[in-house]
């Protein structure tokens, strides 16, 4: 069953959708994955060139992609 949750971090709070399979336990539950929602930022928040640019929501998307790369790596 799938929930809305919020989870702290140092740099804001990441929105979240955890997925729970039947019989699982833990504070987080199977989780995998997080889809973050960048509030405010429209599609193409990233590309520097494009109307939907946004600065402050492009930086947070890479320090929460290195923080995924340095976990994973």
């Amino acid at each position: 069953m799938p929930r809305a949750i919020e989870i702290p971090a140092a740099d804001g709070t990441i929105d979240a959708h955890l997925f729970t399979p039947a019989g699982a336990q833990g504070p987080l539950p199977g989780v995998h994955f997080i889809t973050e929602h960048y509030r405010g930022a429209a599609h193409g928040f990233t590309a520097k060139d494009a109307p939907s640019y946004d600065a402050a929501a492009d930086a947070l998307h890479h320090r929460r992609l290195a923080m995924l790369l340095e976990e994973t790596l």
